[in-house]
């Protein structure tokens, strides 16, 4: 199943990517912004990064940023975004708003307006049922398997 959650997170990346002009091999530079992130019982701080070097246009570039949470996961975003990692049994997951106050509403309701979130979903824990559902309305012929769940 963990398999399962590398190929969501690679086909997000590739739909973000999927945007980008043609590059003819153009490899541009995008800040890096860490981004504090919360777990069950710990806050953990923002980690420290490197600006990514990304195949995308330096149109595009000045644009973007790279957004990673302490846990690891990151996302190409807006420029000046704020971010908020957070984690948990079921996994963790990064979440991107224009606003900061957009971001501390998530936690009494759903983000709203521009946002991106990203999870990584561990079939290990509690993010079983979410992995069986996921694979249940992607692939058609494990539904019987996933339903067990």
């Amino acid at each position: 199943m963990r398999l399962f959650t590398r190929l969501l997170l690679g086909a997000t990346a590739a739909l973000l990517m999927s945007g980008a002009t043609d590059t003819q091999g153009e490899f541009t530079t995008v800040p890096f912004v860490g981004c504090e992130s919360y777990g069950q019982t710990q806050k953990l701080q923002a980690p420290k990064g490197q600006a990514r070097q990304l195949p995308i246009a330096s149109k595009d570039a000045e644009e973007l940023s790279y957004y990673a949470s302490a846990d690891g996961i990151g996302v190409l975003g807006p420029r000046a975004w704020y971010c908020e990692g957070v984690s948990g049994s079921s996994g963790f997951a990064l979440f991107l708003a224009p606003h900061e106050s957009d971001l501390k509403d998530r936690i009494r309701k759903h983000l709203e307006g521009p946002a991106i979130e990203i999870e990584h979903i561990d079939s290990e824990a509690s993010g079983t049922w979410e992995v069986a559902e996921f694979e249940a309305r992607i692939f058609p012929a494990f539904r019987a398997s996933a339903r067990k769940f």
